[in-house]
């Protein structure tokens, strides 16, 4: 059963159906929603959601988080901003705490920058090993934002990361009420979230910000709307763009206080351009799909997105799914069982589609490595 909520800042319940984001189910889990926008403050948000114990099993079996083995240079670039946005405003003895940290890869660019009170906590499974393994880090245990207090002394905690954790959070009004009452006057939180100010739909990937996983979308405006609905004082906020992908992250560090603010009307037209300008270049890309019988690679919210767009004989024409995150191996992906990357050796007489934008060459490159004679097809190549 799809769940209805409230705007997740002002509360208010009339909003205004913006798109269907309908996606492809995964182990069974239909994670479609409706992107609305609230009447009110114009926040825009997802709607109609799955119920948070789906979004739990989502994270905790199927994400791919603790499965990762490199940093994307887009996750490393995000990490230097974070880390030279913190420097200038935090002193290095501040006790930090990274909630859903994910492998640790902030968490470890903050002791390189001379931090040394750092813990962190992620509902991923394999994140803290992941992150002793790869970073040299320990300190990272599995937990989720409600039961935050079961991790960490909230009372020794002087500044709190929420670094790309907010757009995820189905019950992010409550999640971050409930954490803003066990915190004491002037902890200081940092935030990091895609910026809506930001968008832009005519490069990058196609609708690629509406993600299995992405729920809430967040204008500088509106997320000091948030966080002062709260109790949190903005201190201080920065946007930066990451060019190539025509988008880019928000950064706010914000300290908790006695102040309530009102609401100021959020009013742009980002999301409708950005909407219109990715379903232009969506369709270009669909062109690109085999004729033929194929293999898709890719089983994230990139080919959940593609799959309900196949015609009848697209989807007659789809032979097998391959993925490499580990979660997904002999799970369903729409009806079809995801493979592992070793699995693309039983189809070797068929054109393999990328579906990916990010990492789409990469993706190439690497099976091209061990299957040179591989016939692929990308989507993006002309797009």
């Amino acid at each position: 059963m799809k769940q209805s909520r409230s705007c997740p800042v002002c509360e208010s319940m009339v909003a205004t159906l913006l798109h269907y984001n309908e996606l492809a189910p995964i182990d069974m889990l239909d994670m479609s929603y409706s992107l609305s926008e609230c009447n009110n403050c114009n926040f825009i948000f997802a709607d109609k959601l799955p119920s948070n114990s789906q979004y739990l099993f989502y994270y905790e079996k199927l994400s791919k988080y603790d499965t990762q083995v490199t940093v994307s240079d887009v996750d490393r670039y995000r990490t230097e901003k974070a880390v030279s946005f913190l420097t200038e405003r935090v002193s290095k003895d501040a006790t930090i705490l990274d909630v859903g940290c994910g492998f640790g890869v902030m968490l470890s660019a903050l002791r390189d920058a001379g931090y040394t009170n750092l813990s962190g906590i992620d509902p991923a499974p394999h994140s803290g090993l992941q992150a002793s393994e790869q970073f040299k880090f320990n300190e990272i245990s599995q937990g989720t934002i409600e039961g935050i207090n079961k991790a960490a002394n909230l009372s020794e905690i002087s500044l709190i990361c929420l670094m790309c954790v907010l757009e995820h959070l189905p019950d992010i009004k409550s999640n971050l009420s409930n954490l803003a009452k066990q915190l004491q006057y002037g902890t200081k939180l940092m935030v990091e979230v895609p910026a809506l100010d930001l968008y832009d739909g005519t490069g990058g990937e196609p609708f690629g910000e509406l993600s299995i996983e992405h729920i809430q979308y967040f204008t500088a405006t509106s997320m000091t709307n948030f966080l002062n609905s709260l109790g949190f004082k903005i201190i201080d906020a920065e946007l930066f763009a990451i060019p190539h992908l025509k988008s880019g992250s928000l950064f706010v560090l914000a300290e908790l206080s006695t102040e309530i603010q009102k609401i100021a009307p959020d009013r742009h037209t980002k999301m409708r351009d950005y909407l219109r300008n990715s379903e232009l270049r969506w369709q270009a890309a669909l062109k690109n799909i085999p004729d033929e019988l194929f293999v898709l690679y890719g089983a994230g919210s990139h080919s959940a997105r593609l799959v309900p767009k196949l015609t009848e004989k697209q989807k007659n024409n789809l032979v097998a799914v391959i993925d490499g995150n580990v979660n997904l191996h002999g799970k369903k992906f729409g009806g079809w069982e995801v493979e592992p990357p070793e699995a693309i050796k039983k189809y070797s007489e068929l054109s393999i589609l990328i579906s990916s934008y990010r990492s789409e060459k990469l993706i190439a490159d690497s099976i091209k490595t061990k299957f040179q004679n591989q016939k692929l097809k990308l989507m993006y190549s002309d797009v």
